[in-house]
């Protein structure tokens, strides 16, 4: 079980905690780079799917944009897209270097 998996499994069981998760910048919602930066062009799943952000890959931006399971607000995030996100997390992992969200302890739940 990696940090995505722990994540999406509480979340799971606690869905109204989804957009406080969100705007701790919790595993799921990290930038594409992983750091915490307001400032940035980078942005999380989220950001790039409402135009407000970039990965700095215009095919993954396109993908994200496209895919019906990412919302462009993180009110609308429900369970049913966690793994979703999970699954994007996983290939930004391999495209970027991502240490920020490797050192992520856990803190509101259980590992």
């Amino acid at each position: 079980m990696d940090i995505y998996d722990q994540e999406v499994e509480y979340l799971k069981e606690n869905p109204a905690k989804i957009k406080e998760h969100w705007n701790i910048w919790s595993p799921l919602f990290r930038s594409v780079d992983g750091k915490n930066n307001y400032n940035g062009p980078f942005g999380c799943l989220t950001q790039i799917k409402a135009g407000k952000k970039i990965s700095g890959i215009s095919e993954f931006d396109d993908r994200i944009k496209a895919d019906n399971n990412i919302p462009d607000k993180p009110e609308d995030i429900t369970v049913d897209q966690l793994e979703s996100f999970a699954e994007y997390q996983r290939e930004l992992d391999k495209l970027f270097s991502r240490v920020e969200i490797k050192s992520y302890i856990p803190s509101n739940y259980e590992k």
